[in-house]
C-alpha cells in the first residue's frame, strides 16, 4: 500500500512540477500557477515521506526464513528508533488534516486578494516564510498519517525474532533434557562398571550359570539321573524370576512428584535460570531444520535410565530429576527396590557421584551442544554422545560407607549362589560322564560278544574289492565259501 502512495506521490509530484513551470511561463500570478506551485510544495515532501516508508517496508517485507536473527534485531531497532524520535513531532489525524487545508485556504486567499503593489510585497515576503512552515507542516503530518506504518512493520518483526527464539528454546531445551539423561545413563554405568564382577555382572552371571546348570541337568535325564537337590536349585531360582514383576514400559519415578504443594518442576526446566541469547546468525528456516531433526533421533527422546535388564531383555527404567540435590526417593522407587534391593546401593553410589559439580558441567555443556546441533543436526546423536562422555570422564565416584557395606554382603551372597550352582553342575558332569562311560563300556561288551558268536558260527564279515574301480563292497556275515563265491562273481 505504502509503495503505491509513494508512485503516486512521485507521478503527482512529476505532473505538478511541469503545469507549475508551463504557467510560470505564460503567467506567474494565475490562480493556476499558484495552485501547482502549491502542489509541488505539497507533495515533494509527501513523496519523501513515502519513499523513507517504502524502503522501510521493502527491507522488512523482503526478509523471508533464511534472513538472520542479528539482522531481523537491527531492523527492529532501527524501526524502534524512528518510531521514538517521530512520535514527538506527530498531530492527530485531524489536527493534521486541518492544517494542511488552513494553509492551503489561507495562501489561496491571499494569492487573490493581493492585487496591489504593497500587497504584492507582503504577500511575497508572507511566501518566503510560508514555504518553510509548509514543507515542515506537510513532512509532520505525513508522518503522522503514515505513523501506524511503523507499528505494523515491528510487529512483523517482532513476530519473526519471537518464532526463532522459541524454536531455539525448544533445540536447547531438547539438548538439556537429553543431555542430562545421557549423562545420568553414562555414570550410572560407570558406577557399575566399578563395582566386583559379581554385582557388575548381576543377574547376568546368575541367569548364565542356572541356563548352563538346566542344559546339563537335561542331558543327564536321558541317562536315567534324577538328583533332587540339583532340581531344588533350579526350582528356587526360577520360582524367584517368576516372583519378581515384570519390567513396565513405563519408568518409575525416583523422586515424589511435586512435593511441598508447590509447581512441579519438569526435567531440563529452572524457575531461576535465565534463558540464554541465541546466536545472532539463527534463522527460521535453520531453526526448524534442527528441531525436525532432533525429534526423530531415538536418543533424544529417551527420557530414563535403564537399572537393569532382565533376562528377556526388558529393563527396569527410573526417571531421575534434573537436580538430585535434596531429592527424596519416592514410594514407587521404594517399593521397586524391595523387589531388586541389590539396586539400591548401586543408585545411592550413582546419586552421590551425580552431586553439583556434575550438575553444573551439564548446564555449561547444554548450550554448546545446542549451538553444535543447530550447525550440524543431522549428527545430534554422536554430538550427545561426544558431550555426556566428557563429562563423565572428568566425574569422580564417590560412594557412602553404607552403600559399600550393603555390596559387600551382596558380594558374598551372590558368590554362594555361584558356588553353589557351579558345583551342582559340576556334580551333575561327573555323573553324566560316568553314566555315559558305562553305557559306550555296555555297547562296546554287546558288540565283542556279537563278534564271538559269529566266530563260533564259522561266519565272517565279507568285503570284497571291485579290482575294476577298487571300491570296498560289504556283504555282511556269511560264511567263507559264501564270501569266496560272492566276491568271485562281478562287480
Amino acid at each position: 500500500m505504502i509503495l503505491l502512495i509513494f508512485i503516486v506521490s512521485l507521478a503527482l509530484t512529476s505532473f505538478c512540477l511541469r503545469r507549475k513551470r508551463l504557467w510560470k511561463a505564460n503567467n506567474d500570478k494565475s490562480a493556476w500557477y499558484f495552485f501547482y506551485d502549491r502542489c509541488v510544495e505539497f507533495f515533494v515532501p509527501l513523496t519523501g515521506v513515502t519513499f523513507f516508508y517504502s524502503v522501510l517496508w521493502l527491507l522488512v517485507d523482503g526478509t523471508t526464513s533464511r534472513t538472520t536473527l542479528g539482522w531481523l534485531e537491527t531492523l527492529e531497532g532501527v524501526l524502534a528508533s524512528v518510531e521514538s524520535f517521530v512520535k514527538h513531532f506527530k498531530f492527530t489525524p485531524l489536527t493534521s488534516a486541518l492544517i494542511i487545508l488552513g494553509i492551503i485556504i489561507l495562501d489561496l486567499l491571499l494569492s487573490l486578494v493581493s492585487k496591489s503593489g504593497r500587497a504584492i510585497a507582503f504577500y511575497k515576503g508572507y511566501n518566503k516564510w510560508v514555504k518553510r512552515v509548509y514543507t515542515v507542516a506537510v513532512l509532520l503530518c505525513s508522518f503522522t498519517f503514515f505513523g501506524n506504518q511503523l507499528g505494523e512493520e515491528r510487529a512483523h518483526l517482532r513476530l519473526r525474532t519471537d518464532e526463532i527464539k522459541q524454536d531455539y528454546a525448544k533445540v536447547r531445551g531438547e539438548a538439556e533434557n537429553a543431555l542430562y539423561v545421557s549423562v545420568q545413563q553414562k555414570l550410572y554405568d560407570k558406577v557399575r562398571s566399578s563395582l566386583p564382577p559379581e554385582v557388575r555382572d548381576y543377574p547376568d552371571n546368575i541367569n548364565t550359570e542356572l541356563a548352563t546348570l538346566r542344559s546339563t541337568y537335561q542331558e543327564s535325564n536321558s541317562y536315567g539321573i534324577r538328583l533332587p537337590d540339583t532340581e531344588g536349585i533350579i526350582r528356587r531360582h526360577e520360582g524367584r524370576a517368576k516372583q519378581a514383576p515384570d519390567f513396565s514400559d513405563k519408568p518409575i519415578g525416583y523422586e515424589e512428584p511435586n512435593i511441598g504443594g508447590g509447581p512441579e518442576q519438569k526435567l531440563g526446566t529452572s524457575p531461576d535460570e535465565v534463558e540464554p541469547r541465541p546466536p545472532s546468525n539463527l534463522t527460521v528456516e535453520s531453526v526448524e531444520k534442527s528441531l525436525s531433526e532432533i525429534s526423530t533421533e531415538p536418543s533424544l527422546r529417551t527420557r530414563a535410565v535403564s537399572l537393569i535388564k532382565s533376562e528377556g531383555g526388558k529393563q527396569l527404567l527410573c526417571q531421575f530429576p534434573k537436580s538430585l540435590t535434596g531429592a527424596v526417593k519416592s514410594q514407587v522407587f521404594k517399593e521397586a527396590m524391595k523387589n531388586y534391593p541389590l539396586l539400591e546401593p548401586v543408585v545411592d553410589i550413582f546419586v552421590g557421584t551425580y552431586d553439583k559439580y556434575v550438575e553444573e558441567k551439564v548446564k555449561k555443556a547444554a548450550d554448546k551442544l545446542a549451538d553444535k546441533l543447530l550447525e550440524h543436526p543431522e549428527a545430534a546423536e554422536q554430538l550427545e554422545y561426544e558431550e555426556a562422555q566428557r563429562i563423565v570422564d572428568s566425574a569422580e565416584i564417590k560412594a557412602p560407607d553404607s552403600a559399600l557395606e550393603k555390596i559387600k554382603k551382596f558380594v558374598g551372597r551372590i558368590k554362594a549362589e555361584l558356588k553353589e550352582i557351579s558345583d551342582a553342575r559340576q556334580n551333575v558332569n561327573s555323573l553324566t560322564a560316568e553314566a555315559r562311560d558305562l553305557e559306550s563300556a555296555k555297547r562296546e561288551g554287546e558288540t565283542a560278544s556279537s563278534t564271538k558268536r559269529d566266530q563260533e558260527n564259522g561266519l565272517v564279515h565279507c568285503v570284497c574289492v571291485c579290482s575294476r574301480d577298487n571300491i570296498p563292497i560289504d556283504h555282511g556275515m556269511m560264511t567263507d565259501a559264501q564270501c569266496n563265491e560272492t566276491c568271485s562273481g562281478p562287480c
